[in-house]
């Protein structure tokens, strides 16, 4: 290996949430051991991603290990990324482990009874597809964690506005991750509604476009009968793309708002 600097991204993934070893009930900052880091690796830089790589944080080494408790804990999972530089020969990772404890949901695995019991193990999708799920989730009660999806950011738009937050138009935007690409997705989110004799003009719509953020497609409107009295409601639509694509844009539009 030639002189200079590169990096590995290792991803943790858990069907069950990721959990700490609680402290005092009454705060999280002693919340510890969620996800713990033991690397020997001279020089290394750590960082961890909650957002499919979109943004990185620094982890601080101390002796070998970090906790990361305070970036991971009641996730679903993340990135660390270990960032080298050095000589030839220098620069090297020679042993990483990753311990993560997770609260297991009894309810969700297979039960079974006294006797032969036949349990069947599937990979892909069930398009029939070798893919994976990518989750993409907002908190639109923040404003740097909505906007920093938005390839055009709204211009109305208030946190603190907790029943309107979005009114108008904004767009998404999808990178699909390194060597591979998007063949389907599923969008959706929180809606403001008009109620009572009024609830048939919400429309909230939903489109589309690949590569570019140009021929939008649209695939939702709302359809609220009238005489409807509550203020908001969730929807969420899938779609099968006409061929898998690397970018996808996403375009909300507030009628009358978007929540999340």
């Amino acid at each position: 290996m030639a002189d200079g600097e590169g990096y590995a991204i290792f991803e943790v993934r858990s069907p069950y949430v990721i959990v700490p070893r609680v402290g005092k009930y009454e705060t999280t900052d002693d919340d510890c051991e969620a996800s713990v880091v033991s690397i020997d690796a001279p020089g290394a830089k750590l960082s961890v991603s909650g957002d499919n790589g979109l943004t990185w944080r620094d982890v601080e080494l101390s002796s070998g290990s970090a906790d990361l408790t305070k970036h991971v804990a009641r996730t679903y999972g993340y990135l660390l990324k270990i960032a080298v530089k050095g000589k030839a020969g220098e620069g090297v990772v020679r042993s990483l482990k990753i311990t993560t404890w997770v609260q297991l949901h009894p309810a969700s695995l297979p039960s079974l009874r006294k006797g032969a019991n036949k349990m069947r193990y599937v990979t892909g999708d069930d398009h029939g597809l070798a893919g994976r799920v990518v989750e993409i989730r907002t908190c639109a009660n923040d404003r740097k964690d909505l906007l920093k999806y938005c390839s055009e950011p709204p211009k109305d738009y208030d946190p603190a506005r907790k029943s309107s937050r979005v009114r108008g138009r904004f767009v998404v935007k999808v990178q699909a991750q390194p060597g591979t690409k998007i063949a389907w997705f599923s969008a959706g989110g929180n809606f403001s509604t008009h109620q009572q004799a009024g609830a048939v003009r919400t429309k909230n719509p939903m489109a589309y476009a690949v590569d570019s953020p140009k021929g939008f497609k649209n695939f939702y409107t709302a359809k609220v009968p009238a005489g409807q009295g509550h203020w908001h409601y969730n929807a969420d639509v899938e779609v099968n793309l006409d061929k898998p694509a690397k970018t996808l844009f996403i375009e909300y539009v507030g009628k009358p708002a978007v929540n999340n």
